[in-house]
């Protein structure tokens, strides 16, 4: 059974969900384990004493990048699901995000799908998005292509590591979902994707966008 079309992966609890992106994802974590980072402060709502983060689920220890990373693909399957209450349950009050505004997301999301519900490649660009923030993947991809990764940003890191195969995950994808995910990868290394967004880019960092 594909346990990443929509309607399976929605379907998952929380829990379920966690353990199967540990086994299907296992490598890409371990490297997210030692990936440099900034500690953020949990908010009320996800902080009391029954609150485990799904790096303590897997690994009975805090990583904030895997934090980070795994608590994105629940969000994706709480848009999948519908399920307002898990998305916005951290979210104070005072800045919570509205339902029509969840309603018009998850309806931007699932057009997204509308000519297949395998939802594994965008899995993968989430997994891997981070990646080259650990310095064992910098290392490793140094020593694998004897380029010198010591003034290259985390986007760079990982695209060169996807380049010469040493992303497994990317092993999972058909042809052209691996080409699709390499292509944003590729976009990524050279443009700030967020700032872009944001129109906060100057001029000289739109290089990568010709």
């Amino acid at each position: 059974m594909n346990n990443f079309t929509i309607g399976t992966f929605s379907a998952l609890s929380n829990e379920e969900a966690i353990k199967l992106l540990g086994e299907t994802f296992d490598d890409e974590l371990k490297y997210l384990q030692s990936a440099n980072s900034t500690p953020e402060t949990l908010t009320n709502a996800t902080s009391g004493a029954e609150f485990i983060t799904p790096s303590k689920q897997l690994y009975n220890a805090d990583y904030d990048e895997v934090n980070r990373t795994l608590l994105g693909m629940l969000a994706l399957k709480w848009i999948l699901a519908n399920d307002y209450q898990s998305f916005t349950q951290a979210q104070a009050p005072a800045v919570v995000l509205q339902q029509e505004s969840f309603d018009e997301l998850r309806k931007l999301c699932l057009n997204q799908f509308e000519d297949s519900d395998n939802i594994l490649p965008l899995l993968v660009a989430i997994v891997i998005n981070d990646l080259g923030k650990s310095p064992r993947l910098a290392e490793a991809v140094e020593k694998a292509t004897g380029k010198p990764m010591a003034d290259a940003n985390h986007d760079e890191v990982v695209y060169i590591a996807a380049e010469s195969d040493m992303i497994h995950s990317l092993e999972r994808l058909e042809e052209t979902q691996r080409k699709d995910v390499l292509l944003g990868l590729k976009l990524g290394s050279t443009l700030n994707i967020a700032q872009f967004a944001q129109a906060e880019s100057v001029p000289g960092s739109l290089e990568g966008a010709k």
